[in-house]
């Protein structure tokens, strides 16, 4: 079977090289996109309410299996499994205790926890390594923007793995997609011994200080707005500088991602004839791209 694959991100990457085992993939993608400038958290608590999310478990073990397939691809660490230190506050603290007793990956302590099953992904690096391991089975990667996913007729199967480039395509745009963008902010480079969160987060990665984030609903330009994103920012930076020390803002950067409406449960299914879309993962990509990949491979029609 012949399989185009829309978009070469996290999903992307992991739909070719699962797919790649039975059948001859094809990857479109234009480049740039949110995958690429993720900051690389992995835990199974995002959110200020500290919810365990949908299929933790699951996508934790998904995606440990790709990161030490991308590692061997490269030969290097593409992951730090340190881990993820949150600050509490008051109504959190009992959410946590109870997450610590039933499930045993939080360590409590004083006014903080540690998630032990988090860590913090070189992303960048991660897809670089995802990209190698699917070459080496075949796939073949091809730099074009789709316009219309009829362009891709002589293929068997389509399957959209675009990110925000899904609302391009009638067949994944009817899904009701809504957009966020986020922006981050660059700081210098100080000590730091592990990843913090607090209401946004601290992330050391590739060398740098990484602040998210900001969540812009309604926005005019996808391109990073540094004077604007400092503004929506201030009582984070101020808040981790008063945890860390002061911190130097030195750049930006921004990406729109793409979630399901009124849900924080991606979508991964058949949206046409021989259509598919694997999409909404908002801000959880690095925790849900490899168990939807598998979970869309393991279908009967790519059996």
């Amino acid at each position: 079977m012949r399989i185009a694959i829309v978009g070469g991100g996290l999903a992307g990457l992991s739909l070719a090289y699962y797919l790649s085992e039975r059948h001859r993939v094809t990857l479109l993608e234009k480049g740039g996109g949110a995958s690429r400038i993720a900051t690389g958290l992995l835990h199974p608590y995002p959110g200020e309410q500290g919810r365990r999310s949908w299929k933790a478990d699951e996508g934790l073990a998904s995606t440990k299996k790709l990161l030490l397939l991308a590692q061997d691809a490269l030969g290097r660490a593409v992951f730090d499994s340190s881990p993820i230190v949150r600050i509490l506050t008051e109504a959190q603290e009992p959410i946590f205790r109870a997450h610590a007793a039933k499930y045993g990956d939080v360590l409590m302590q004083e006014g903080r926890c540690k998630i032990l099953l988090g860590m913090t992904i070189d992303a960048p690096l991660y897809l670089e390594g995802l990209r190698r391991a699917s070459v080496a089975r075949g796939v073949m990667f091809c730099m074009q923007e789709v316009q219309d996913l009829q362009e891709l007729d002589e293929y068997d199967q389509i399957i959209v793995a675009a990110g925000a480039g899904a609302l391009g395509f009638a067949e994944s745009a009817s899904l009701g997609l809504r957009t966020i963008k986020g922006q981050v902010l660059i700081c210098e480079d100080r000590p730091l011994a592990e990843s913090l969160i607090a209401k946004g987060y601290l992330v050391k990665n590739q060398g740098q200080l990484i602040l998210g984030a900001t969540y812009e609903r309604r926005f005019d330009s996808e391109e990073p707005n540094l004077a604007f994103a400092c503004e929506l920012m201030e009582q984070k930076l101020a808040h981790f500088s008063s945890l860390v020390g002061p911190l130097k803002v030195v750049d930006c950067r921004a990406a729109v991602r793409v979630a399901m409406p009124d849900q924080y449960i991606p979508f991964c299914g058949q949206v046409g004839k021989k259509h598919w879309a694997v999409t909404g993962l908002g801000s959880r990509g690095l925790l849900y791209h490899a168990y939807l990949a598998e979970r869309l491979c393991n279908n009967p029609v790519f059996l």
